[in-house]
């Protein structure tokens, strides 16, 4: 009998949460799915702490001042520029042959800003070269290293749009490829190092 896979539910709720306010903020909405890996000497036990440490933090704040870069660079050109917001969840995982930590990521965007991930080229200007340019940054290496660490899946982008009749099966979509990251195996928990996380959303107001 093949065993069902555990999932977290307090992940599944913060999933579901960051992406509905997403949908709030960006009607269009772009989900964006794709992987994170780490080069094999981050994987060692001498990387200094500082270097292999906030990981997600440095690479979402390079992303997000990438993106707001990119924009001002269009509008100097006279381009018509829409406006995005970034939302994000991310999962910290382990290989379970090789046992190699690397993260799954999921970002939520304007679809009229990027509406897909372009040419995979990290020096092209698409949503997929600030993303390897920004884990880059993250990992103090340079955007033609990081190229091979970057890994977008088929079908990476996945298109909701709330004033769609098709809306509700839409979001279930997203929903479904998402629980992916909320999933229990793979993880490992109780070494002190955040297994998951997700951009900040407004508490609700009861």
């Amino acid at each position: 009998m093949i065993k069902q896979p555990t999932y977290n539910p307090s992940y599944q709720q913060r999933i579901e949460s960051t992406l509905d306010y997403a949908i709030e903020q960006n009607p269009r909405l772009n989900v964006v799915r794709f992987d994170l890996y780490l080069p094999d000497y981050y994987q060692c036990k001498d990387t200094p702490w500082a270097l292999a440490d906030n990981l997600m933090p440095r690479f979402f704040a390079s992303l997000r001042a990438k993106i707001i870069s990119d924009a001002i660079q269009r509008r100097r050109l006279g381009h018509r520029v829409h406006d995005t917001d970034l939302y994000y969840v991310w999962a910290r995982e382990f290989g379970e042959l090789a046992g190699k930590e690397h993260y799954h990521i999921a970002i939520f965007i304007n679809k009229d800003r990027f509406h897909s991930l372009g040419s995979y080229d990290c020096n092209s200007g698409s949503l997929a070269s600030l993303i390897i340019q920004a884990w880059a940054s993250a990992l103090g290496i340079s955007a033609y290293e990081a190229q091979s660490l970057v890994n977008f899946p088929d079908n990476a982008c996945n298109w909701i749009n709330s004033k769609s009749k098709d809306y509700l099966a839409q979001r279930k979509i997203s929903i479904i490829r998402l629980s992916y990251l909320a999933k229990n195996k793979t993880k490992v928990y109780g070494t002190g190092k955040r297994n998951f996380g997700a951009s900040q959303t407004p508490k609700p107001k009861y």
